[in-house]
């Protein structure tokens, strides 16, 4: 062989060499994949060849378990990256199983047109581990406290939690396949982290936005005589958590209402309270909680009928 023509194989060598380096396998298989009877699970991955001077039609991708090579066929192909999938069978009396997968192509040399065989494989042995236990998602990812989310899954048991931000939520209800729990009482118009506890660990299951929404109090006006005692009812939607649910009233005419402690009892929704008409006025009372609008209801305080007359015959005396 010539220099010329030692030169010109090396040069093409090194260039295979470099475009092969941008070669790589992207597993997209997850580690723990949800349990089947059947036993038969989908090993996926895709691959992107960089040598510029592949053979077209020559790629063959792998995959690499038991000891054995595995064939993998074409599943989609998008800007040139391929997805190539596997069936495989876990073995009965086996819990996971170690794989990974390997590349074969042609490449052909630009000056002489001579093909050779190349390969490359994924960096890391990938564990394949189904699971009898897993969260899908939750129905929906946004309402108002008190609502009730199903989150969807397998393997649920009466012993799992579902922990929204800071608190745990109260369960609605659980079975095999569900677990329906109530937006808790937090601050409305923020985003949460939902997380599933169980007893094989946490598995976050998404972000959940509380919109605020309003208290209901019936009547929702308030037109009193001094004196009368008219029950009011406020009611929250969903079972006060434990210690209670407080509900913060206020109003601008201090003089003309009386009324005590609002807080709904835990485990109950509503909370019925006398307000008692005192000294003539006219004006609103104001209830906050946590994760609710502000809800305004009008009160007007006027005189009570004996009290009427007793003014009239004052003014009346006093004339004389």
């Amino acid at each position: 062989m010539t220099l010329k023509n030692t030169l010109k194989t090396l040069l093409g060598a090194t260039i295979i060499a470099m475009t092969g380096a941008c070669s790589n396998i992207t597993n997209l298989t997850p580690e723990k994949v949800p349990e089947n009877p059947s036993g038969i699970y989908t090993l996926s991955m895709s691959a992107s060849v960089g040598d510029g001077n592949v053979v077209k039609g020559s790629i063959a991708p792998f995959l690499v378990v038991d000891g054995g090579m595995r064939p993998m066929k074409e599943a989609s192909k998008k800007d040139g990256v391929s997805v190539y999938e596997c069936e495989y069978t876990l073995p009965k009396g086996r819990e996971s199983a170690t794989y990974y997968y390997v590349v074969k192509y042609l490449t052909s040399n630009a000056s002489t047109g001579a093909q050779y065989p190349k390969q490359f494989q994924s960096d890391v042995v990938y564990t394949l581990k189904p699971v009898s236990q897993y969260v899908a998602n939750m129905a929906f990812e946004r309402a108002p406290i008190g609502s009730v989310v199903p989150v969807l899954g397998r393997g649920f048991n009466s012993q799992d939690k579902v922990k929204f931000g800071p608190v745990y939520a109260d369960i609605r209800n659980i079975t095999r396949n569900s677990i329906n729990f109530i937006v808790p009482p937090l601050p409305a118009n923020k985003t949460y982290d939902v997380e599933i506890e169980t007893s094989a660990g946490k598995s976050w299951i998404g972000q959940f936005k509380i919109d605020p929404s309003e208290i209901s109090i019936s009547p929702e006006k308030l037109n009193m005589q001094s004196g009368d005692v008219v029950n009011v009812v406020f009611y929250i939607g969903f079972r006060a958590p434990e210690g209670g649910y407080k509900i913060d009233v206020k109003t601008n005419v201090p003089s003309s209402v009386v009324m005590p402690e609002v807080v709904v009892k835990e485990g109950e929704d509503r909370v019925i309270v006398p307000i008692k008409a005192a000294s003539i006025g006219e004006g609103f009372l104001f209830a906050n909680a946590t994760g609710f609008t502000e809800t305004i209801i009008p009160v007007k305080v006027s005189a009570s009928a004996s009290g009427a007359d007793y003014v009239k015959s004052a003014i009346k005396n006093a004339d004389k």
